[in-house]
């Protein structure tokens, strides 16, 4: 390999040389810790899931309410400081999740 001027040893220099040849770059994938982590997240939103099925349920019941079917509402409460915004929070925790869950298997 050739030598880099002005780059010190270790990391530095190593990420050097393989910018300047990415035919020696080997990284390890981790794939198996990648898959334990996907099961984890699966298990993570299934409950969530579970979570928001009950709170929309209960949603049901409440006169008014609509969420189900009227996403403004479903904001404005997620907006309130009492638990009428447990359903939105819920929603929030989902797509944080789901992007969380969705970048390893992009890879």
């Amino acid at each position: 390999m050739a030598q880099v001027p002005n780059v010190i040893g270790g990391y530095p220099r190593l990420a050097t040389q393989m910018g300047l040849f990415p035919e020696v770059a080997i990284f390890k994938t981790f794939g198996d810790l990648t898959a334990r982590n996907l099961l984890y997240l699966q298990a993570e939103l299934l409950l969530l899931h579970g979570e928001l099925r009950k709170a929309e349920k209960i949603d049901t019941k409440i006169k008014g309410r609509h969420c189900a079917t009227d996403y403004n509402r479903l904001h404005e409460l997620g907006n309130t400081e009492k638990e009428d915004r447990h359903q939105w929070e819920l929603v929030l925790q989902l797509r944080a999740k789901l992007k969380e869950y969705g970048k390893p298997i992009l890879l």
